[in-house]
């Protein structure tokens, strides 16, 4: 995770607000993902509260404090498995990144996830309508999941209080993972060890030809919300094919799912 101080926004920054807001060192209901006088002041206290240097910036020894009290950044990898979502560049924006021209891309993808052709042509169709549109282009930091990727997802909004029944639209199979998350708590298992057994349940599911998410048939992608207007995102996805796109919370971000 880079160091987070004054002047930046991204997703890092928001991450970051949702710990302070979560220790009540920052109030709720601000806009989320830039690193202005009130998140430096919350940063300060949490520091002070900590015993270390009050500089106001989220260096590598707040992480770290902050990682013991509590503070799970989405660049945490599940023991052997790559994160689905990784290493947000907080001086890089990706608006800043995207090139002009005929043969341009209008959109990037954040490292180490995983986008088969398929999937990348739709969202290339995507982001060329959003670019038209506004100007601006889009930011990708999920793409297709295993069951591993799946189950590290899903574990965050289950932890965070996240109402993920209602997200799956109470399918049978997510109270099927429901079940074991719930399982893995009770018996105190490890964050590593829940996370297992919840992509056991999801390749199970798999393997009877049953899936969770359009994440796993990859025609799913999530998208970086900063800067990025939710009804002109869902104009562009329709123009590839029918389509829904979600706003969700944990992590934030717009959840773009195309019919098969």
């Amino acid at each position: 995770m880079k160091v987070l101080e004054m002047g930046l926004q991204g997703y890092q920054v928001r991450e970051w607000q949702q710990f302070l807001i979560s220790k009540r060192l920052m109030p709720g209901g601000l806009p989320f993902g830039n690193f202005g006088p009130i998140t430096q002041k919350a940063t300060i206290a949490f520091q002070t509260q900590q015993g270390l240097k009050p500089d106001g910036k989220v260096g590598p020894k707040t992480i770290a404090q902050a990682k013991r009290a509590g503070f799970r950044p989405i660049g945490d990898n599940v023991t052997g498995i790559p994160s689905d979502t990784v290493d947000f560049s907080m001086k890089r924006h990706p608006q800043k990144e995207i090139q002009h021209g005929a043969s341009a891309k209008h959109y990037t993808f954040a490292p180490g996830i995983d986008v088969p052709f398929s999937l990348e042509q739709k969202i290339s169709r995507m982001a060329d309508k959003y670019f038209a549109l506004t100007g601006k282009g889009l930011h990708i930091f999920s793409g297709r999941r295993n069951a591993y990727r799946q189950a590290d997802a899903m574990y965050r909004k289950f932890h965070d209080g996240d109402d993920v029944l209602k997200t799956y639209g109470y399918s049978s199979l997510a109270y099927e993972v429901k079940a074991t998350y719930d399982g893995s708590v009770k018996a105190k298992k490890s964050k590593d060890e829940t996370i297992k057994a919840m992509a056991e349940t999801i390749q199970q599911q798999i393997n009877r030809n049953a899936y969770i998410s359009k994440h796993l048939l990859a025609i799913a992608c999530d998208v970086d919300p900063t800067g990025v207007n939710g009804k002109t995102l869902q104009l562009a996805a329709a123009t590839v094919g029918k389509v829904k796109v979600k706003h969700e919370k944990t992590p934030h971000h717009f959840h773009v799912q195309w019919e098969e």
